[in-house]
């Protein structure tokens, strides 16, 4: 028969101890760092109209990311525009034009929203195009979704650029619903 191996009562309690302190000591797994920086019940949407260039802009912005303190974790401003197909009178879409630029701008948000951290900021309709404002944590993550989804995409005519700016000076004066 075997022996029986007995150990001291404060060993034991040292080992649990040592066990729970490792357990608890440990890093919360990584959150996925990838998505809309808010969520939809935080958005809050403003619409600004007015006449620029001779021409009437409409802007639906999301001004609840005006006192967003974090400014600086999103320094990559993403602008991703499309012309309309047959513009109406004064440079707006027609009627039936809105269904597929929704579309659009909800396609180009999944693909921005599956590789980086964004703010969703809204977007401009003037002169006959439709302009997509975000801003991402990552450039290049941007720039090669956008790549990929332009070269996919046959119907969809878009042109995209990313520009750094840490500040949110492009978007500011929307921000603070100014034309």
């Amino acid at each position: 028969m075997g022996e029986a191996f007995f150990m001291p009562k404060s060993f034991l309690v040292l080992l649990g101890a040592a066990f729970l302190f490792a357990v608890l000591a440990q890093k919360p797994p990584l959150q996925k760092n990838t998505g809309n920086i808010q969520s939809e019940d935080e958005i809050q949407i403003a619409i600004l109209q007015g006449e620029v260039d001779g021409y009437p802009i409409f802007v639906s912005i999301n001004s609840s990311l005006k006192k967003y303190a974090h400014k600086s974790d999103l320094p990559w401003f993403v602008s991703a525009s499309t012309k309309f197909q047959e513009p109406a009178e004064k440079g707006l879409p027609k009627n039936e034009e809105f269904p597929g630029l929704n579309e659009s701008e909800d396609l180009v948000e999944a693909r921005i929203g599956k590789v980086c951290r964004y703010a969703y900021l809204g977007h401009v309709t003037h002169k006959g195009e439709r302009e997509i404002l975000f801003y991402v944590d990552s450039r290049e993550a941007a720039e090669d979704a956008l790549k990929k989804l332009k070269g996919e995409q046959r119907t969809l005519k878009f042109d995209y650029g990313v520009t750094r700016d840490d500040s949110w000076k492009s978007v500011a004066h929307y921000l603070n619903e100014k034309l």
